[in-house]
């Protein structure tokens, strides 16, 4: 178990009970034994695995907060859909809701006369930067000038993609 932690043969050896003197070349032993070969492969599959399906999982959710569309947390009447009819994939884009109740009168005839409702979405700018570098559209710009930033890289474009580009109007300027 040792060696999965450190993936150091004599400490993993040393670990097994092995002397000190002897931890190096009974490491190299030990790693040419079939049973163990086999073993740690099962565990490095596994990792290998578990360590795919959570980076495929990390970039679905940058791909869902990048192309959200928040008209979908709202009804036909522009009210904010309860939660439960709120598409789940809209859900997740949601950082935080404050909700306001707005009361008039006096203690013991209060009257609620209003709520207002303030819907928080986690950064779609930032998630479509980090969705644009994983697929490469972006590259930092390492010019003599000293100013970085990033510069899109064309080349992946088709040729409509490259027509829509060229009708957005220029950005502004800051």
């Amino acid at each position: 178990m040792e060696y999965l932690r450190t993936l150091d043969q004599s400490k993993g050896a040393r670990a097994a009970g092995v002397a000190e003197r002897s931890a190096g070349s009974m490491g190299v032993y030990f790693m040419k034994k079939p049973h163990i070969k086999e073993y740690l492969k099962g565990v490095f599959d596994r990792q290998m695995q578990a360590a795919v399906i959570d980076a495929r999982r990390v970039l679905q959710e940058i791909e869902r907060l990048a192309l959200a569309d928040v008209g979908k947390a709202f009804n036909d009447d522009g009210g904010l859909m309860p939660l439960t009819e709120m598409d789940e994939s809209i859900r997740r884009c949601i950082s935080g809701i404050d909700v306001e109740e707005i009361w008039e009168g006096k203690e013991g005839s209060r009257e609620q006369v209003g709520v207002v409702k303030k819907v928080r979405f986690w950064d779609k700018t930032r998630s479509l930067e980090m969705l644009a570098k994983y697929l490469r559209l972006w590259v930092e710009n390492s010019s003599s000038s000293g100013q970085g930033g990033p510069v899109a890289d064309l080349s992946r474009l088709s040729d409509d993609d490259l027509k829509r580009l060229a009708a957005l109007p220029p950005p502004e300027k800051k």
